[in-house]
C-alpha cells in the first residue's frame, strides 16, 4: 500500500495534492460551522458529551479552523498547482515524483497532528 502512495507516475503528486487540499477544505468548513454554532447557539454546548467539552470549545476550534484552512487547503492547493504547472511550463518532468509524494504524506501527517494538538490544547495562546 505504501509503495503505491510513493509512486513514480507522472502527475501523481499534483493530483494527490489537489485531492488532499479538497479534503482539508472540507474539514475547516465543518470546524467553522461548529464554532459558529457554539457562538450563536450556546445551548449546543449542552449536547456535547462531557468528555469532549474541553476539546470542543471556541478557544480551541478557532485556531484549528484557521490553521487547517491556511496550511491544509490553501498551501496544499498552491503546492499542487506548482507541481502541475512547472513540468508543463518548462517541458520537463519533476526531479522526483516519489519525493513529491513523500512530501504529501508528511504534510498530511503534519496537518493531522496539528488538528489533534489544537483540539487537545497543546498551544500557546498569545
Amino acid at each position: 500500500m505504501f509503495a503505491s502512495i510513493l509512486s513514480d507516475e507522472a502527475g501523481s503528486a499534483a493530483r494527490r495534492f489537489f485531492y488532499s487540499s479538497v479534503f482539508w477544505l472540507i474539514v475547516p468548513v465543518f470546524i467553522g460551522l461548529m464554532t459558529s454554532m457554539l457562538l450563536y447557539m450556546p445551548g449546543v454546548q449542552n449536547i456535547v458529551p462531557d468528555a469532549l467539552k474541553t476539546a470542543i470549545n471556541f478557544g480551541r476550534l478557532r485556531p484549528a479552523h484557521v490553521t487547517i484552512a491556511i496550511f491544509g487547503w490553501l498551501s496544499m492547493a498552491y503546492a499542487g498547482s506548482i507541481f502541475f504547472l512547472t513540468p508543463r511550463l518548462t517541458g520537463t518532468t519533476l526531479f522526483s515524483e516519489r519525493l513529491a509524494n513523500l512530501t504529501l504524506v508528511l504534510w498530511n501527517l503534519l496537518m493531522v497532528s496539528a488538528l489533534v494538538s489544537f483540539l487537545l490544547g497543546y498551544t500557546q495562546g498569545r
